[in-house]
């Protein structure tokens, strides 16, 4: 019996589709519509594309930021970097003295209230 279905089997080897049969399916099959991911595995993959790119650009414009600033601080004059220090800073702008020059303030201030009183003279002569 085993003998038998082993000799059928290797008769059936020889046999070959017709060329017409093997032209169409390859055709079907080629034109058949591809199997897509389904919608939300889709849509997290696409996300994650998204964050990848968004992640490596922003990271890309740190570390050339960064390097610019790096190598700015080196080559710049020892007096500019003094500026950067901020305890030098705030030492400084204890020290500094601001004179507020009152009498001044309070020119300004009279002579705001007599072209105040002139521009309402001039407004009651234009509405008579």
């Amino acid at each position: 019996m085993e003998e038998k279905i082993l000799q059928l089997l290797k008769s059936l080897k020889i046999l070959q589709p017709e060329k017409g049969f093997l032209e169409r399916s390859k055709n079907l099959i080629i034109s058949a519509p591809q199997k897509q991911f389904p919608g939300l595995v889709r849509g997290v993959l696409d996300s994650l594309k998204l964050s990848m790119a968004l992640s490596l650009a922003s990271l890309l414009l740190f570390v050339v930021i960064g390097g610019f600033s790096y190598l700015n601080l080196q080559k710049v004059s020892p007096g500019a970097v003094s500026l950067i220090n901020e305890a030098k800073l705030r030492s400084e702008a204890s020290n500094l003295d601001f004179q507020i020059q009152l009498g001044e303030v309070k020119y300004y201030l009279e002579s705001d209230e007599a072209i105040g009183a002139e521009i309402d003279k001039l407004l009651d002569e234009l509405t008579l």
